[in-house]
Order: structure tokens, then C-alpha cells, then sequence
């Protein structure tokens, strides 16, 4: 599956080049338990980048936790 970016000049841009990976991803979602968690958890912050209250994480936080 191909997905084709838009070009980046501005921070729009690359919010746009998120909503599109968090697309791609969800197509990809529906075999796959990670990739569904990957899915949410991006689209999460996304949503938290475009309200402009995202914070970057401590250097001791863990951004994926697998399931054992």
C-alpha cells in the first residue's frame, strides 16, 4: 500500500503527514493488535498536536508497551 505525502514546509504540513499515517494505519488496524494500538495511540496525539497541548514525554516514559 503506497501513500503519497504532502510536501513539508510548514508544521501544518506535517500534521497533515500524520493524519495521513494515522489513515494508512487504521486500514492496517484490522489484522493486527499492535498495529491497532499503534494506530490509537498516534491518533491520540495527533489530536493533542493540533489542540496544541501535547507535551513531550519525560526521558524514563516508555511510549510503547507491548503486551507480554
Amino acid at each position: 500500500m503506497d501513500i503519497e505525502f504532502p510536501e513539508a514546509d510548514r508544521d501544518e504540513d506535517f500534521v497533515n503527514r500524520l493524519d495521513e499515517i494515522c489513515s494508512f494505519l487504521n486500514k492496517l488496524s484490522t489484522k493486527s493488535y499492535i498495529i491497532r494500538h499503534l494506530h490509537h495511540n498516534l491518533c491520540k496525539d495527533v489530536e493533542l498536536v493540533k489542540n496544541k497541548t501535547f507535551h513531550f514525554m519525560d526521558e524514563h516514559d516508555e511510549y510503547f508497551i507491548f503486551p507480554r
